[in-house]
């Protein structure tokens, strides 16, 4: 079809519209004829158009799952032939090396330390572009809002309980240290390293001080020169610890300083060995109400804790071989737990107070400060991790009875739960 008026060498075409799309070509012609030009296609690229959006944006979710994966989904058109290209945002910022019309966002609270504050809020969009032009996507914003950082919850209290402890002081070796004036340094190879114990009290400027718990932890065996490879007491006769250090073992007497200073050695009768590189013992008599016991995490101890327990990270307390007493941060999961001096706790101690677990720590107890008393959790089969006890409840239980029985106690010893019903359940 001939354009009217389009009679120069060049067609300029103004007021672009649809219509104009189409083959064009030119005829040239004299009065000896006409011939026809090759044709030419013109074809009308516009801005893409976003269509749909997978989840519907925009959108806001509150408290997703922060272990699995988020999958955010642009449709868009555009002029066939066209080529779209997506730039995908979090929080204005362009995420490299991501070019697809769908984004996943793998979230985890081991790698996300933004996760860790009280109200995290996340926001992601896409740009869809071509030839033509841009278009925004509607934003989808994520928000966090850890419920179990909030008063009334147990994560709550571990974190501030902790921290009221040792407001106004400051993390040094004398307010870590379990004993007045114990540094293992001053002591090594000294032959009577248990006497010199019985010089020195318990220590009025340990930022846990008058805690129950503190003493059910063995000081060492023998005369070793640190408190490596120790056994902690779950009732006045059984103890537990990390199986793998039994090579280690250079006695069966191990020693306790009790909350008046004095020392009570107990020589091992007899040891169970379990799965997850726990060892239950019992001792040739029972150890006085001044050394004591710890308690356990009961076996429903996931329901007042986010996500079942799992990635979950909460305010710990370890003990070292250098008896000193400080912040370990854990992450609960199920069945293990792995602690790290680099975590941050919401409300918690912060980093000053944490510090590295290290070879020969293996069985020093990782507990949690409830109100006034220290809860066993586990103890560690490496540097990084551990049993959890709490999923080994009715198990050990049974070695403990086994043991009593099989020693002729009087007392069948089980181990003891420690109440959570003062707080919040959450599941």
């Amino acid at each position: 079809m001939d354009i009217s008026g389009a009679t120069d060498a060049t067609l300029t075409l103004s007021n672009i519209q649809t219509a104009m799309v189409g083959n064009y070509r030119a005829r040239i012609s004299n009065g000896a004829g006409s011939v026809f030009t090759d044709e030419a296609t013109f074809m009308l690229i516009v801005p893409p158009v976003i269509t749909s959006t997978t989840p519907p944006a925009p959108s806001t979710k509150v408290n997703p799952d922060p272990t699995l994966s988020i999958v955010f989904t642009v449709h868009a058109t555009t002029t066939p032939g066209s080529t779209l290209k997506y730039q995908w945002y979090k929080n204005g910022e362009p995420i490299t090396n991501w070019s697809m019309p769908s984004y996943i966002e793998n979230i985890t609270l081991q790698s996300e330390g933004e996760m860790m504050s009280n109200n995290v809020v996340n926001e992601y969009y896409v740009k869809v572009s071509n030839e033509a032009g841009s278009v925004d996507s509607p934003v989808w914003t994520y928000r966090y809002t850890l419920d179990w950082a909030t008063p009334g919850t147990l994560a709550y209290h571990l974190a501030t309980n902790a921290v009221a402890r040792a407001a106004g002081l400051t993390p040094i070796p004398n307010v870590w240290c379990e004993v007045t004036n114990w540094f293992p340094g001053n002591y090594y190879n000294t032959p009577d390293t248990i006497g010199l114990l019985t010089n020195v009290n318990w220590s009025t400027n340990c930022w846990l001080h008058g805690v129950q718990g503190l003493t059910a932890t063995s000081l060492q065996f023998s005369n070793m020169p640190a408190g490596q490879y120790l056994v902690t007491m779950v009732s006045p006769r059984h103890f537990i610890r990390a199986y793998h250090t039994a090579n280690y073992f250079p006695s069966n007497q191990m020693a306790f300083l009790d909350s008046n200073n004095v020392v009570y050695w107990r020589a091992v009768k007899q040891q169970v060995t379990l799965p997850n590189d726990v060892t239950v013992g019992i001792f040739d008599s029972d150890l006085p109400p001044s050394v004591g016991f710890v308690p356990v995490l009961p076996p429903d101890y996931a329901d007042y804790l986010p996500t079942n327990g799992m990635a979950c990270r909460i305010q710990g307390v370890t003990l070292n071989q250098y008896l000193c007493v400080f912040s370990e941060p854990i992450w609960m999961g199920e069945p293990m737990n792995n602690w790290g001096n680099t975590y941050t706790i919401p409300y918690g101690l912060d980093t000053n107070w944490s510090f590295k677990i290290e070879v020969g720590d293996s069985s020093n107890p990782e507990w949690l400060l409830i109100e006034n008393q220290l809860v066993l959790v586990s103890e560690h089969s490496s540097s990084g991790d551990g049993p959890n006890y709490g999923c080994m409840f009715d198990s050990i239980n049974q070695w403990m009875h086994f043991l009593s029985i099989n020693n002729n106690l009087e007392t069948d010893y089980q181990l003891t739960p420690i109440s959570l019903t003062n707080f919040t359940k959450i599941h």
